[in-house]
């Protein structure tokens, strides 16, 4: 598996831009594979005994030591969009709703947040989870059944305001995603 791993990565990492701290991401695949096994091999099967979205994201965190708390829940928040939502997203979990889901909070969707007076620029150094909940109540608003559709749209949007992105395919995907249904 590790030969894999890093074959797939090596790959990836000339295909793509996968940014500074992208040699990490062996380390974080390694981690999950331990906690599938750690489950009984079977993360799908595992995940449907669960209802609470919450609970979720606090044991997978907790139980794969993907960087701090915080970088965890984040990175937890990002697999159960993937897992919940319908397409383009992969809706395997389908005993979870998307409208539990929470935001995968970053500095790139907490600084549009900023700018549209949900957080603070001050907090922004220290995102902690009231931080996600008080976004995921904001993005509620906005989308009820589905807040977590704001969560690629508002990525984009930062990276592009701090001016680490080009607006072209940017604004394209962004507009996409909102228009979804």
């Amino acid at each position: 598996m590790l030969g894999e791993i890093e074959c797939w990565f090596n790959y990836a990492k000339r295909k793509y831009n996968l940014g500074i701290e992208c040699y990490k991401i062996p380390y974080y695949i390694r981690k999950v594979n331990c906690f599938v096994k750690e489950v009984g091999g079977d993360l799908y099967r595992w995940g449907r005994k669960y209802r609470n979205v919450k609970e979720l994201i606090d044991l997978i965190a907790g139980k794969c030591d993907l960087g701090r708390l915080n970088s965890a829940r984040k990175r937890v928040c990002m697999y159960l969009r993937w897992m919940v939502r319908p397409k383009p997203d992969l809706r395997l979990w389908d005993h979870l709703s998307p409208r539990d889901l929470y935001i995968p909070l970053d500095r790139n969707v907490g600084y549009v947040l900023s700018k549209l007076g949900v957080l603070s620029e001050g907090e922004l150094n220290y995102l902690q989870w009231k931080h996600v909940v008080k976004a995921t109540n904001f993005a509620k608003e906005l989308f009820p059944e589905d807040p977590a559709k704001v969560d690629y749209p508002f990525f984009l949007l930062g990276r592009w305001l701090k001016g680490r992105q080009e607006i072209g395919e940017c604004e394209k995907l962004a507009k996409t995603v909102f228009r979804r249904g």
